[in-house]
């Protein structure tokens, strides 16, 4: 496995840990798995969604940039429903409280990614932004993933400070 700390490569290459960031919060946070899905069946699980979020993370340190997060509003009830410990459906998906979800969500992920950077690294996180998103427009930068059946793109812009 190749080292974590991104001074072994370029600033890109800082975003190798991101997947496996992912992975944990998800699996510690939120209670899902979420697997990398190519064109085709991002556009087939893209196309019923209604109402998307976008949360997005600028974090500053020894690098500097965004954590984006882009995903229906179904999709945040369900990850809101799972971290709060609330049946899903139960939870307005167009609510305060979905959204501040969302943006901890994208704010959990960021942070158990810089950790990954190395124990000298100090960063910081700005509160998270969530906004209305235009619809699956997650392009070549973005990771796309499925989970619940529903997408889920993610995008991290690294630059050094």
């Amino acid at each position: 496995m190749s080292s974590t700390n991104w001074r072994t490569g370029s600033p890109a290459d800082a975003g190798a840990s991101l997947p496996r960031a992912l992975t944990r919060v998800l699996e510690e946070g939120f209670f899902g798995i979420a697997e990398e899905v190519g064109d085709d069946r991002w556009t087939a699980i893209c196309e019923s969604q209604d109402g998307w979020l976008e949360a997005a993370v600028e974090f500053r340190g020894e690098l500097r940039g965004t954590l984006r997060c882009r995903l229906p509003r179904a999709l945040a009830g369900e990850l809101a429903s799972a971290f709060v410990g609330i049946d899903i459906g139960k939870l307005d998906p167009t609510g305060r409280l979905v959204d501040d979800l969302t943006g901890e969500f994208a704010n959990m992920v960021c942070g158990c990614w810089v950790t990954t950077l190395g124990a000298d690294s100090a960063f910081e996180l700005d509160h998270p932004t969530v906004i209305a998103a235009p619809a699956a427009e997650c392009g070549d930068s973005w990771r796309r993933l499925e989970l619940n059946g529903m997408p889920l793109g993610i995008e991290l812009t690294v630059r050094e400070a």
